[in-house]
């Protein structure tokens, strides 16, 4: 796409779909459900920057939906324990609650 031409409602919902697909595995060891619903919050913040593409934003709220639909799948008893080596999502979960 050509960046001085709009996205299509299509082509936003085509990116927003992609992006808010399940999250991996991984996430559901790395993050308890504090953590996800704390990065879905960051996301959403994220995606309101002005300096962002709409297709960026878009995606970017994908980010978050998909993260709280996770959330929302293993519920809020969902607690981990910590893995002995942090991703960079682990990492984040936790630092957005100060638990680094």
């Amino acid at each position: 796409m050509s960046e001085d031409k709009a996205p299509t409602p299509d082509e936003l919902r085509r990116i927003f779909d992609q992006a808010s697909a399940p999250m991996s595995d991984h996430i559901r060891e790395q993050l308890a459900y504090r953590h996800m619903l704390a990065l879905a919050e960051i996301f959403a913040g994220w995606a309101l920057d002005r300096r962002l593409t709409p297709q960026q934003s878009v995606m970017i709220l994908g980010w978050s939906d998909s993260m709280r639909a996770l959330a929302d799948e293993l519920g809020p008893d969902w607690d981990p324990p910590k893995p002995e080596n942090l991703t960079l999502m682990g990492f984040l979960g936790r630092k957005a609650l100060d638990e680094v």
